[in-house]
């Protein structure tokens, strides 16, 4: 049976997606959605062109499209009727504040990517919005920082459903470095990860909590191995912000195309991902055309792994997530985002203040990107 993926955002990220996705079997056809009429259409034949060469017979198409316009996404996504929806969506993508001057890129990091929230939520918060007024059955994955963005809109039903990269990351890294040690497939060995983003960020720097065990051939081999530098060992290589392109965006890429599959071939896959089902941070998960179902080893509970993510996520500068979604921000990230940003971020944040939340944090990088006269593509 054909399927169709569709891809909103052709951005640095969203065309690695694009490029993978339009390589794999079992997807006859693939659109695409981008702000960028003269750009999205030329990326999107690129890809179709490059696909054709290596053999792969795909339907490529392009849609100008501003998701802010909801009557409009509504009819689109009615058009095209999308098995799965990926969506690489953002007004401020993670890395821009850390292509500012040194000193000021480490407090951003250091205050944690969480208070950047508004500008990872706003447009995936209006796609969202019109899968809901469309009415289509779909599944759904996010890929702006969905630890956190998919819990807040799914707590006001809004989906998504899973997201990728992140934890998966830092699974996957360590999962190939077992399996190169042991001279066995990477499929023989099973690692159970339960984090936050900030493990891929901050993991160099501290102690960010996590849960694991690991399994090969069926045997739990954890003890054999110090955890804390398997986890510190993909953070301390961690791409730096300028070299996303080459190093970062094809890894995350490859994930969200790995779980893209899974649900279309429905292989109820073992694997990693953040924000299943509104959960916050990552977790080890199945997933199939249902979506995604956390999977739990022995001695460990689900309150277990909520927990250490609410944990990780601290690091991220998020104290806590309000069953209404509502944001609630450490007192240190505040600190430290007054010291780099030049304002105070506020308590907490809520859903219906992220449009104007979200142009406050892009006006005011722009801003010191200006006055250190570092170019940005935001």
């Amino acid at each position: 049976m054909s399927k169709c993926v569709m891809i909103v955002g052709l951005g640095d990220l969203g065309g690695w997606v694009l490029e993978f996705l339009s390589r794999c079997h079992c997807v006859s056809r693939i659109v695409t959605a981008d702000i960028r009429e003269d750009w999205g259409y030329a990326k999107t034949m690129t890809a179709a062109v490059g696909a054709s060469q290596q053999g792969f017979n795909k339907r490529l198409e392009f849609y100008q499209l501003d998701v802010c316009d909801l009557d409009r996404t509504a009819e689109l996504l009615d058009s095209v009727q999308p098995d799965v929806i990926y969506s690489a969506t953002a007004l401020q993508s993670w890395w821009v504040p850390l292509l500012l001057p040194h000193d000021v890129a480490l407090k951003s990091e250091l205050a944690g990517i969480g208070p950047l929230v508004p500008g990872h939520m706003a447009v995936i918060h209006k796609l969202m919005q019109a899968v809901k007024n469309s009415g289509i059955k779909t599944k759904v994955l996010n890929n702006a920082y969905p630890d956190v963005v998919n819990p807040v809109l799914w707590r006001n039903g809004l989906g998504p459903d899973i997201g990728s990269g992140n934890s998966d990351l830092v699974m996957e890294d360590i999962r190939l470095k077992i399996s190169y040690e042991l001279n066995v497939p990477p499929q023989e060995v099973a690692v159970y990860l339960y984090t936050a983003h900030s493990m891929c960020t901050l993991g160099k720097l501290k102690d960010v909590p996590f849960l694991m065990k690991i399994y090969v051939g069926g045997s739990e081999v954890t003890s054999k191995y110090d955890a804390r530098e398997l986890v510190r060992g993909f953070a301390s290589a961690y791409a730096p912000a300028k070299m996303t392109t080459w190093l970062t965006h094809p890894r995350v890429a490859a994930s969200a195309v790995k779980n893209l599959m899974a649900m279309i071939n429905d292989t109820n896959e073992f694997t990693n991902l953040c924000g299943p089902n509104g959960l916050p941070g990552g977790y080890s998960v199945r997933v199939s055309a249902k979506g995604a179902e956390v999977v739990i080893p022995e001695g460990f509970t689900l309150e277990d792994v909520i927990q250490v993510n609410l944990d990780a996520l601290k690091f991220d500068g998020i104290d806590d997530i309000k069953d209404d979604g509502t944001v609630v921000f450490t007192e240190e990230s505040r600190r430290l985002n007054k010291e780099w940003i030049g304002a105070d971020i506020g308590q907490d944040f809520r859903l219906e203040d992220v449009d104007e939340r979200a142009k406050e944090v892009t006006l005011r990088t722009k801003e010191l990107a200006a006055k250190y006269g570092v170019k940005l593509e935001l």
